[in-house]
């Protein structure tokens, strides 16, 4: 009688032990969670960072665009704009005419 007890208590002792691996590693808040969260949680701070360098990055060009010498430059250089009354001068180079 005293075998069949000590097997009957092994044998709990082996299931609540296999419940509460299940629950470290499967459940809910287990490790495989846990793992899965810092992955996002570390991912989600690489994008904050990128979105930060991009706000900072548009409000300087917020400022420049306050800047009547930046606009001015903008317009010379991407949309070829001249003032009133400004000579343009195009320079050939003799190797492109034949």
């Amino acid at each position: 009688m005293f075998s069949i007890l000590k097997k009957t208590v092994y044998i709990v002792c082996i299931i609540i032990l296999f419940f509460f691996a299940f629950n470290i590693f499967w459940g809910d808040k287990g490790y495989l969670e846990h793992r899965k969260l810092s992955k996002e949680k570390n991912l989600l701070l690489k994008k904050n960072v990128d979105i930060k360098k991009e706000n900072y990055n548009l409000q300087k060009e917020i400022n420049n665009l306050k800047n009547k010498e930046y606009i001015e430059m903008i317009g010379r250089k991407e949309y070829g704009m001249v003032e009133k009354d400004e000579k343009i001068y195009k320079f050939i180079d003799k190797k492109d005419v034949q």
